[in-house]
């Protein structure tokens, strides 16, 4: 039952929702690295900033846990929407790289 049935249907609803998220990221400005289906995404973040910096605020300021990692010159966020992961989350964690753009003064 398990492999037949629930994992598809998991599977099926986390990839619905990476893409919903993908979606709202890039509206934020976000570039999208690719993922091949995975419930896990990496963005570019193209606001200059600290990483540990906007790490820490978002977990503070928002309890969100969104790695934040310098790859060469590039600034990546990284997202994974595991079924546990609420939409309330990612809501917040939305809001706070919202703000995050405002802070570096480039919108």
């Amino acid at each position: 039952y398990q492999l037949r049935t629930h994992q598809p249907l998991v599977k099926a609803y986390c990839y619905g929702r990476i893409q919903r998220f993908t979606r709202s990221m890039q509206e934020l400005g976000a570039i999208p690295l690719p993922c091949d289906g995975l419930k896990m995404r990496a963005f570019e973040w193209p606001f200059p900033q600290d990483p540990a910096t906007l790490h820490l605020k978002l977990f503070q300021e928002h309890q969100v846990e969104m790695p934040a990692y310098r790859w060469g010159d590039r600034l990546l966020v990284r997202v994974c929407l595991q079924h546990y992961v609420d939409d309330a989350e990612l809501q917040r964690a939305l809001q706070g790289l919202s703000e995050s753009r405002v802070a570096t003064g480039l919108l």
